[in-house]
């Protein structure tokens, strides 16, 4: 009974070590600059239990990128485990999000094979089967630029043949509108969902505000040690500090020769 309990206990901790190391993988994975891009703004940011992290967004479905790391780790992880392990500040994309040219251009691509297979043509959406049924090899430079003799001309294989039915494909487009001034791209931007926080100021505005004037230098500026102001625009000063009226209120007595200087311009 011993030594079955010594053989049960030492199989559990393996099995404990196995899923600790799975779950570090895919923390890692997720992580990597091909599945996820950082952001760069100072508010896109995710708080959980006090921890504040960078937030990160994905660079594809779930779906696909739990198919990829299972092409690239032998370990058996299931769908629902991949996704817990997600750390919390890599999320999807929003609306918002998908400025870039490259996130608009991968989401136009599904858009379009998604609705390929909504209508039969293709037997999969999934954009990784479908260029490893186009090319010869995607870890070929070659296939991948259109370069390679033997694919280049290779199409898609379809269930169907070409007809004249109009398909209508949902694609993402940059807004192209003339800006003639500054308050007509500030009213624009407003209506974004930034987390950017916006204010518009006038040339009206700045004019009204008047200049302040230079400030009167003073001499041995750098030798300072003491500097007393009790009235606006006048400052007492002394090389070496004094605090012998420290009890009685304003540490201005005459001690270690106390200068005295007004500051023109001061309001």
């Amino acid at each position: 009974m011993l030594d079955r309990d010594a053989d049960l206990t030492t199989f559990q901790r393996k099995k404990s070590s196995r899923s600790l190391e799975s779950k570090a993988s895919i923390h890692t994975f997720f992580l990597r600059d091909d599945v996820s891009r950082m952001t760069t703004g100072r508010k896109q940011t995710i708080t959980v239990r006090k921890k504040k992290m960078q937030k990160r967004l994905l660079s594809d479905t779930l779906k696909n990128l739990h198919r990829k790391f299972a092409s690239e780790n032998s370990d058996n992880v299931s769908y629902c485990l991949f996704c817990a392990c997600r750390p919390f500040w890599v999320v999807a994309p929003t609306d918002a999000d998908r400025a870039t040219c490259q996130c608009k251009t991968h989401e136009n691509l599904q858009f379009m094979a998604d609705t390929l297979y909504s209508h039969g043509i293709v037997v999969s959406k999934n954009i990784e089967e479908m260029v490893d049924r186009t090319v010869c090899a995607t870890e070929m430079k070659a296939c991948a630029y259109g370069d390679c003799v033997e694919c280049r001309l290779t199409t898609h294989p379809t269930l169907k043949s070409a007809t004249e039915e109009i398909v209508q494909v949902v694609q993402w487009s940059t807004e192209r509108t003339d800006v003639p001034d500054a308050i007509t791209l500030f009213k624009k931007l407003k209506r974004l969902e930034s987390t950017v926080e916006l204010f518009f100021v006038s040339e009206e505005e700045v004019e009204a505000k008047t200049e302040v004037p230079a400030l009167t230098p003073i001499k041995g500026t750098m030798r300072m040690h003491q500097v007393i102001s009790i009235l606006p625009g006048h400052i007492k000063y002394r090389d070496i500090s004094c605090f012998c009226q420290r009890q009685d209120g304003p540490l201005d007595c005459a001690c270690f020769d106390l200068k005295v200087a007004t500051v023109n311009g001061v309001p």
